[in-house]
């Protein structure tokens, strides 16, 4: 089928064209990128103050409630911490108390209670009231007060400063947590070593090996017999006893400590044991040079003390 003509529009004539799409300069698009920068950063600078705001706040609360320091005056709270100034120095204050109060108790418990020691802790314990928490303050004037009635002559119940004393005692340890000072105080290290006095130089000390030999062979006869000094002497050196030089044996006999009028006694007896003497015969026996050599003096003694 043959197509049929278009028929015009409107008043028979054929409708315009649509107008040509205008184009965009370089102008306008940089305009809209500076826009979406300007946006952007607007909305970065937003959060960042938005995000900071909160962070300070954060801090001020923190701040705070830092400098806002203990909230109750509950005793039995913690004990002090460097952030609690306070609380560090009630606890200064309690260990003092305990001491003051302790060393009350041992005045008030003597016998013969000193009237100037009394009044010279009521006087501390009444400077303790400056600085001890409130909570302590009744109790420490009453052991105050009951020191001063001792030092002025009253008699006193010892129950008026161990009873508030204990209260003082059990408050400041449950309340700061401290014990007394000389708890807190630490104990005295024992030396590593002890320490030993010198021991002092004897004559057998300074005596030379030699000497010291025949100090040993002097012993030996001594405990065996009864020996003058002159005769030990001569033992020592003899050839038929030690045969030690002359100046060590008589340097040996005088580091001995003996009692020569015993040695005597003891010489006299075993001549009256072997034999029969007169007084004079023993005195001369033990005086002779061919004899014991002992002096004049220790013959008598030992011929005396003989029997």
């Amino acid at each position: 089928m043959p197509q049929q003509p278009v028929q015009p529009h409107g008043f028979g004539y054929p409708s315009p064209p649509p107008p040509p799409a205008r184009k965009r300069g370089v102008a306008f698009w940089l305009l809209i990128g500076v826009l979406i920068l300007v946006g952007l950063v607007f909305v970065s600078c937003t959060a960042f103050a938005l995000g900071g705001g909160g962070r300070s706040a954060t801090s001020s609360e923190a701040a705070s409630s830092t400098s806002a320091g203990p909230t109750s005056a509950n005793p039995t709270s913690s004990s002090p911490t460097a952030s609690d100034p306070v609380r560090e120095t009630a606890a200064v204050a309690c260990i003092d108390v305990i001491d003051h109060v302790s060393k009350a108790v041992d005045i008030v418990s003597a016998d013969d209670p000193s009237a100037s020691e009394a009044t010279s802790l009521a006087a501390t314990i009444s400077a303790d009231l400056d600085k001890a928490p409130l909570e302590l303050v009744d109790d420490l004037t009453a052991v105050s007060d009951t020191l001063t009635k001792l030092a002025s002559g009253e008699t006193i119940n010892g129950t008026e400063v161990v009873e508030p004393g204990t209260r003082l005692v059990d408050a400041c340890e449950a309340a700061y947590g401290v014990p007394s000072k000389e708890a807190t105080e630490p104990a005295d290290e024992p030396d590593d070593e002890p320490t030993e006095e010198p021991r002092k130089e004897t004559k057998y000390d300074k005596l030379s090996d030699e000497q010291q030999e025949a100090y040993g062979a002097a012993q030996s006869y001594l405990d065996s017999s009864g020996f003058s000094k002159d005769g030990l002497i001569d033992q020592l050196s003899s050839e038929y006893g030690s045969d030690f030089a002359k100046k060590d044996a008589k340097k040996a006999v005088d580091a001995l400590d003996v009692d020569w009028n015993k040695q005597a006694v003891r010489a006299a007896k075993s001549y009256r044991e072997s034999g029969h003497f007169s007084t004079n015969g023993l005195i001369e026996q033990l005086e002779s040079d061919y004899g014991s050599q002992f002096t004049h003096s220790e013959a008598v003694y030992g011929a005396k003390h003989s029997r």
